[in-house]
């Protein structure tokens, strides 16, 4: 997985930790310093066909649920560093 995904990926699980709640696409764009929304959307597109991530459009905030693999893949970057 890209640099890229992983931060966005790091940054929901991270919010998610903190404020008890998915983040907004705004929220996650804040918090790794990216200015288009539209990157951050491409890589939660790519992270959901991965499996790594469940978009929940239903939600107001536009929910983003991390999955089991999702869970997966920060626990092994994490040991790995």
């Amino acid at each position: 997985m890209g640099n890229g995904k992983l931060s966005i990926l790091r940054a929901i699980e991270k919010y998610i930790r903190e404020n008890g709640f998915n983040p907004t696409v705004g929220e996650v764009c804040r918090s790794l310093s990216i200015y288009s929304p539209n990157k951050v959307h491409s890589y939660l597109n790519q992270l959901e066909v991965l499996g790594i991530i469940e978009k929940q459009e239903i939600f107001q905030r536009g929910a983003m649920k991390i999955t089991d693999k999702g869970r997966e893949v920060i626990r092994a970057y994490e040991i790995i560093g």
